[in-house]
This record gives structure tokens, sequence and C-alpha cells, in this order.
């Protein structure tokens, strides 16, 4: 409100400043009394253009205010098993749009308020006030999107489809913004406190943010890709059994392990021109419900990591030739297992315990596994086992090697366990 009137205030202003021109100014010509004119209404025309622009930002930003406020729903794996048995897939389809494009705006809205919460004006970054750009366009852009028809048509599912790539692909880049800005924050926290920066409050409370942040991500890259792979099942008829979307109910963890070996072969040998001797033995080999990409981007960050630890100790020629001890990666399952486990064990460069949290750590971002790819490769690894109830832990031996461990749960109707959703509630209003 306060806008608008002051945009009339200032309409009222330049009106009266042309009418007073018009009586003082008796010795201009035509052509420059209307030169001046134009000019001065053209001045007018971009301010309440700024105007405009700084009203509907306020709008938003209320709206943000608002949705930061709401309720998450949790998805559940008895809401994606019973969505892999709907008899009508279109019909599964649809409800899937209708409820992305009522819980999306809650969870991107409170991204917005974590991003806003960082500490040491770290949000004046240009590289995070970006990655916060992305995130109110995608809310924006979901509150004004409107289905023609109640229930949806295939046409407003397709639109809304094309919505949700537009806004998965947008995001791709946040991981590296994101880094980039937490080294400047690292640089800050060493200035100002020294030795004793990790244990710092400020970092402790960037930690927190960041962590409910990407745990965030993950869930909001995941049902966008649920819903993504999803669309192109149906559409394209290509419905493999077993396969909804993103969701599988029938993984098996020795085909993921296999998979995930392959994949950290391959790119050794693109930056290292190596390929590492890994041993694989598998106790017993189960089919069970759970999304087999995630698992296999969490023994590939473990397989990476024992990597880079044989090679930091052996150096890369040992390492390719086999004149150091492999890697051993253990797959523990069993009918009765609730969770099924993975042990990936190296002879390498252990850390010291005492630098853990530093593995885990968001400011951490120059590890020698960025070959990789992966800046955030571990803790984003952890967060991913953790959406569905896992974990991660890591047992470094100094002088012997490193002990990592995932436990990832066996997904079915009948588990209590949904994805853990981040909120840092009021933690973020206070800061």
């Amino acid at each position: 409100a306060y806008t608008w009137k002051a945009m009339l205030r200032r309409c009222r202003g330049f009106l009266a400043g042309l009418s007073l021109r018009r009586g003082l100014s008796t010795k201009v010509s035509p052509s420059e009394r209307i030169s001046k004119i134009q000019e001065e209404t053209t001045m007018l025309a971009q301010e309440l253009h700024i105007l405009r622009e700084n009203a509907e930002r306020l709008r938003t930003m209320d709206d943000i205010h608002f949705y930061a406020q709401g309720k998450q729903t949790p998805v559940s794996p008895a809401m994606l098993t019973a969505f892999a048995k709907h008899p009508q897939k279109q019909a599964a389809l649809v409800q899937g749009c209708l409820f992305l494009h009522r819980e999306l705006p809650c969870r991107l809205a409170m991204r917005v308020r974590d991003l806003d919460s960082l500490p040491r004006g770290l949000m004046a970054l240009d590289e995070l006030q970006a990655v916060r750009e992305w995130y109110i366009t995608s809310f924006k852009e979901l509150r004004t999107f409107d289905f023609k028809r109640s229930p949806p048509v295939m046409d407003d599912v397709n639109r809304f489809n094309t919505l949700l790539g537009g806004i998965f692909h947008r995001h791709t880049g946040v991981p590296h913004q994101m880094a980039i800005g937490c080294r400047e924050l690292r640089r800050q926290l060493e200035h100002f406190y020294g030795r004793n920066w990790l244990n710092h409050p400020d970092r402790l409370r960037v930690q927190d943010i960041l962590e409910s942040f990407f745990l965030s991500r993950v869930g909001i890259r995941f049902l966008l890709r649920q819903q993504l792979t999803l669309h192109e099942q149906i559409t394209s008829g290509k419905v493999e059994r077993g396969m909804f979307g993103m969701f599988s109910l029938h993984v098996k963890a020795g085909e993921v392990v296999r998979r995930a070996i392959n994949t950290a072969k391959l790119t050794c040998k693109a930056k290292y021109g190596i390929e590492p001797e890994i041993n694989v033995v598998i106790t017993c080999e189960t089919t069970f419900p759970q999304v087999p990409s995630h698992m296999e981007f969490c023994v590939l960050q473990l397989i990476y990591s024992a990597i880079d630890a044989q090679i930091r100790r052996y150096g890369d020629e040992a390492v390719g030739s086999g004149d150091c001890p492999p890697i051993e990666v253990v797959v523990a399952d069993g009918p009765q297992c609730e969770f099924v486990g993975i042990r990936v064990i190296d002879f390498g460069d252990a850390i010291k315990r005492s630098s853990l949290p530093k593995v885990w750590s968001y400011l951490h971002t120059d590890s020698s596994t960025a070959w990789t790819g992966d800046l955030y490769g571990l803790p984003l690894a952890r967060l991913t086992a953790r959406y569905f109830g896992g974990e991660m832990t890591l047992l470094p031996m100094e002088g012997t090697g490193t002990s990592s461990y995932v436990h990832l749960q066996k997904l079915s109707e009948n588990t209590d366990q949904a994805e853990q959703l981040a909120d840092l509630g009021g933690a973020a209003e206070q800061a």
C-alpha cells in the first residue's frame, strides 16, 4: 500500500510540475517544451516500472514468509508403494502433479528462509544471492501456475512437467554456488577467529543451517526427479516392471554396488589413467523396495573416498598396477534384515579421528576428492542415506586405513520411516 501511495504522490508532483512550467517557461520554444516533457515522462515511466517491480517483490516475499510457516508433508514408503501399485498410472501421475503443486512452494519458501538466516553477511555474496533468486523464481513459477481444469487433464500435466523440468535444471548448480560462498565464509572465520574457527558458534550455526538446506534439497530433487521420470515412463509407455519413477520395488544391493564400482573405475581411469582393484563380497542377496540412484550415490562416494586414500598412500601407479592391497566392498544382507549394510574398506592414508568433523563440514570443499566432480560428496551422501532413515559412518584407523559404512533401510508399505524433513523452525526465525 505504501508503494502505490508513493507512486501516486510522484505522479501528482510530476503533473503539478508540468503545470508550473507551462506558466513560467514562456520564453521556451514549443519544441523544447515538448522535448522536456518527453524526457520527464520517460523518467517517470522508469520510476513507475521500478515501483511496480518493488511492489511485486514485496508481495512475493510476503507470500514466501507465509508459506515458510506452513507444514511440510513427508513422503513415506507406503505412499510410494501405493503409487507404484496404482492400477491407473495416468491417475497416479495427476495425483503427483497436484501434490507437488501444493507441497513444493512450502519447501522452497523454507529454504529461502534458511539462506536469509546465514550469519556474517554471507547472503551479501553474489553467488548466494544467485541461489536465493533461483529459489524465489521457482517459488513464483509454482505459485502462478494454474491448472485449466479440475481435475487436471494431460495437457495440464504436460505443461506442469515442463515447469518442473525447468526448476530441476535451474537448481543443478546450487552446490557449486554454495561452495564458492562457503569458501569465502571460511576465509572470514579463519581471519577473525584463527585456529579456533572450526569450533566457533558461527561455524556450528552455519553447519546446522546448511545441513537443513541440503537435506531439503535432497528431498526436493527426489520429488522432482520422481515426477519427471514417472511422466517420461508413462507417456512413452516404457514402464519397467517394479519401477515407478525413481522408486523400485525390486532392488538388489549387489547390482547397485557393482554399478557404483564400474562408475568409480571409469572416473578414476579418466582422471589418472588407472583402474583400482576392488573386491566385492556379497553375503546374501534379496530384493526390496528402495531408490536405486540414492543407494548408488552413497556407495559411489565411499568408493571415491577409498580410492583417494589409496592413491595418497601408495601413489597412482601402485594402485593401478595392483602393488597395494585392494579395496574391499562387503554387502551384508539377508531375508530378515531391516537394513542392508555396505562396508567399504581401504588400506590407505586414514585421516585423524580429530579431523572427522572436517569430513562432514560444508566449509571444507578443497578435498582432493574434488576430482570426482562432487564438491560435497560425503556430506551429501550422508544426507542422502539419512533421507529415508539410513546412516553413514567412517571409522578411520591411523596407519591402517578406513572402514566406511552405509546402512540403508529396506522400504515397504509396513515401514514406519518417512522421509527426513529439514526445518530449522524457530531457530531459523531467531537467527
